[in-house]
């Protein structure tokens, strides 16, 4: 039984029996400092050292291990002399574990926590990869739009681009932007919304090119039609 196992089985314990907050949190102080301990049945610990990790008073301390006792889950041997370490046995599932643990490495916790370390980055890993594999399936797919899709769009906007001939022009370009194959058509309408912004000044700028002269409108057509009837 491995460290993860251990603590799977002691959040069934917990579902199934009450245990305060404290007792929960000293069971898992024993089993992380167990744990650097290579698994030993007893090692010891001051009541101070393990009150002072916890943030509890040694009162709060005391009733949280004597919880734990009565639960079944440690025993412990006090010293009679305050001040001195305490021996502490993790009861829940200890035997079980450690005849897995020699039976598969030949009494060796080492390489169980070794085994569990690199089991836990491989499984990480693939999810990772897994993951990204996804996400990147996802961005890279592109639907180009329809004119409607456009066209509700751009009345979204207030823009008066014409929905048609943008879909005409990117359907003619396969729709690449420049050597990249378009990834958002809506950044476009956009891009295109502020290039449209910017050379409508100018455009109305350059209407008259004669500063000294008043712009006027005219119609060409009536014009022509006028130049035709004095010839006539």
């Amino acid at each position: 039984m491995t460290y993860l196992d251990m603590l799977n089985e002691f959040y069934d314990f917990c579902e199934c029996n009450t245990v305060s907050a404290n007792a929960q949190l000293l069971f898992h102080t024993l089993l992380a400092i167990n744990n650097k301990c290579v698994w030993e049945e007893w090692f010891s610990r001051t009541n101070v050292s393990l009150s002072g990790r916890m943030g509890i008073s040694e009162k709060a301390f005391i009733r949280a291990r004597n919880e734990l006792k009565q639960l079944g889950l440690i025993d412990f041997v006090s010293s009679k002399k305050r001040g001195t370490c305490t021996k502490y046995c993790i009861l829940y599932n200890t035997k079980g574990s450690t005849k897995e643990v020699q039976k598969k490495y030949k009494g060796s916790t080492k390489e169980v926590q070794k085994a569990d370390i690199n089991r836990y980055k491989t499984e990480t890993k693939i999810k990772k990869d897994i993951s990204d594999d996804i996400s990147k399936k996802t961005r890279t797919i592109f639907r180009p739009p329809t004119v409607q899709e456009v066209k509700d769009y751009c009345e979204q906007r207030g823009n008066s681009i014409d929905a048609e001939y943008f879909v005409d022009f990117y359907t003619s370009k396969n729709w690449m932007v420049g050597k990249n194959k378009m990834k958002d058509w809506r950044a476009c309408v956009r891009t295109w919304e502020r290039n449209y912004r910017q050379e409508k000044p100018v455009k109305q700028a350059s209407r008259n090119g004669f500063h000294n002269f008043e712009q006027r409108d005219y119609d060409f057509v009536e014009l022509e039609q006028r130049l035709a009837d004095r010839h006539v």
